[in-house]
């Protein structure tokens, strides 16, 4: 079986602080395969920035998201489910864990796209 760090070698990581403002285009030129954002941020709130996302149209209204946050309780899950994330993991993260997790986000979007 292919490890999940496999599955993720034929995608490129950009990584940075956009402002919850920028979600107007995607601030890298290109549809990103997984927004992945803190919740709790200074300045910023990762449940507005996923709201406001998925407010767009097509494509980039339809990027999955992950929560990578330090909130744990069950009501801290509900509301980043609610919000508009696909997947809730709880800091600190196992590295094989988070990139298990954001292969799955990528291979269901791939499926979902296929199917329409």
């Amino acid at each position: 079986m292919a490890s999940p760090l496999n599955k993720l070698r034929s995608h490129s990581f950009t990584a940075g602080y956009f402002p919850i403002s920028s979600t107007n285009s995607c601030p890298i030129g290109t549809k990103p395969d997984v927004i992945i954002s803190d919740i709790g941020m200074p300045g910023a709130d990762g449940l507005m920035l996923i709201r406001k996302i998925r407010q767009k149209p097509n494509p980039l209204g339809d990027i999955p998201g992950l929560a990578l946050t330090a909130y744990g309780r069950i009501d801290d899950k509900i509301d980043i489910l609610e919000a508009g994330y696909q997947a809730h993991v709880i800091k600190p993260v196992d590295v094989a864990e988070l990139t298990a997790i954001i292969a799955s986000l990528i291979r269901k979007d791939d499926e979902r796209r296929r199917s329409k």
